[in-house]
């Protein structure tokens, strides 16, 4: 990536984290982390999900992770 576009697509994101509530930066964090440990959901799946049962769900994930 080009230094101009990488400076695009950092100003890009530090907008997007201006215009989201803590919620949504709460949710988007949770789904990274189910995510990166292999979880199974499709994004729409695990955003329906109230924040403490995606906070279950990380931990489940994180779970088969280490087995």
């Amino acid at each position: 990536m080009f230094l101009r576009e990488s400076f695009i697509y950092y100003e890009t994101m530090l907008s997007i984290e201006e215009n989201m509530s803590r919620n949504e930066l709460t949710r988007m964090s949770l789904w990274h982390n189910y995510h990166e440990n292999g979880g199974s959901a499709d994004f729409e799946v695990f955003y329906a999900h109230t924040i403490p049962n995606q906070k279950l769900l990380v931990k489940v994930a994180r779970g088969k992770q280490s087995c």
